[in-house]
């Protein structure tokens, strides 16, 4: 009998273990983990990273409509400290958010709205997005755009504004998103020694005293940041491995070369929405300062 009751007494503690651990959430109690506004929230969120069926970029938008709801906070601990939200600053004086949005709605909508500038050679052939038909908002716009870049550096110090690190965002149109939304995705860490080095090599001829960097440190884990016109935030977010933040730098190729992307570790703008154009800012260069301008963007049709 005693050996009976000593199987019998096994078999209950693995029943007791899995029911324990389907209610749980990377090892936390489901009950435990949730601010009770943000359980639904999280509940949908997590179902869908863990559905095999869904693709990267619909679990990308997922990623986006829970930093959108509730700064990918309040879920369970392995995601905490993931996320760090910083609020934009103030919208140009006399534009509203829905001015705003119709101003950077769509390429025609910036070519109405910006004028072709000039830039040194250098600067053109660096920027992201074909730079040789550069073009640029009125100040009010461009000085919006020239704080968004600053308060990223000014919040974020590990984070240069730089021609290696930060110097460019993606411009995108989110319209999955009720009302439709401007999302710009910006690539810090831009070229990292280890994979750029010819990059580097072009930066310290231009900028001798420029800092360099590689993979795998912490602030490059966290070398994405996106922002949103109609929240009006910047989320900076570690892409590690352990959560579904992951996701957002799963390029089409990530099933042959899981390793080599995940290095690189860069945010898929087309993931969350269409790209409209792509917006650089240099801080000088030998000299001459270099305010915010536009680009063609990837894929996207040339400037007149």
């Amino acid at each position: 009998m005693r050996k009976y009751r000593n199987i019998l007494s096994v078999i209950l503690f693995f029943m007791v273990a899995f029911l324990i651990t389907k209610n749980t959430c990377y090892g936390e109690s489901i009950s435990k983990v949730y601010s009770e506004g943000d359980k639904e929230i999280w509940s949908k969120y997590l179902k869908t990273m863990e559905d095999q069926n869904i693709s990267y970029e619909e679990k990308s938008q997922e990623v986006l409509q829970l930093l959108k709801l509730c700064d990918g906070r309040g879920g369970p601990k392995i995601y905490s400290q993931k996320v760090q939200m910083l609020k934009g600053p103030a919208l140009p004086s006399g534009i509203s958010t829905e001015d705003f949005f119709n101003i950077l709605k769509d390429r025609d909508s910036i070519i109405k709205n910006t004028h072709n500038i000039e830039l040194p050679i250098f600067i053109k052939n660096w920027s992201s997005g074909n730079g040789q038909k550069p073009r640029r908002f009125n100040d009010s716009i461009t000085n919006y755009f020239q704080e968004l870049f600053l308060s990223i550096h000014n919040n974020f110090p590990d984070t240069k504004l730089n021609v290696l690190d930060l110097f460019h965002g993606h411009m995108i149109i989110d319209k999955r998103s009720n009302p439709n939304d401007i999302l710009i995705v910006f690539h810090s860490k831009e070229y990292p020694l280890d994979l750029e080095k010819r990059k580097n090599e072009s930066a310290l001829k231009e900028y001798p005293n420029i800092e360099t960097f590689q993979t795998g440190t912490n602030s490059y884990l966290k070398r994405n940041y996106i922002w949103s016109l109609r929240k009006n935030k910047i989320w900076r977010i570690n892409t590690s491995e352990e959560t579904g933040f992951h996701n957002l730098i799963k390029s089409p190729i990530y099933e042959f070369y899981p390793e080599l992307v995940s290095r690189a570790n860069t945010a898929q703008e087309n993931y969350l929405g269409e790209t409209i154009r792509d917006i650089n800012f240099f801080l000088e260069h030998k000299g001459e300062k270099i305010k915010p301008f536009i680009t063609q963007g990837a894929g996207t049709p040339s400037f007149p």
